[in-house]
């Protein structure tokens, strides 16, 4: 059913879980690093909405939006 490459190569994969392409863990890595910037990006950009109707005299004090 499977020819002796075939073997080898799913034994390799068993016994090598980790051995992977250095494309594959610098796109895991460039990922994650633009999740964690986009999140405080989102983080800040929350806050300062916060912040910006009272410091620049804008919007309805007495509005509960």
């Amino acid at each position: 059913m499977f020819s002796d490459e075939d073997r080898q190569i799913l034994t390799q994969e068993v016994t090598h879980k980790w051995r992977q392409t250095f494309t594959l863990y610098y796109m895991v890595v460039m990922s994650s690093l633009a999740a964690a910037v986009e999140g405080i990006d989102e983080a800040v950009i929350n806050g300062a909405q916060i912040i910006y109707p009272k410091q620049f005299g804008i919007g309805d004090p007495n509005s509960s939006a």
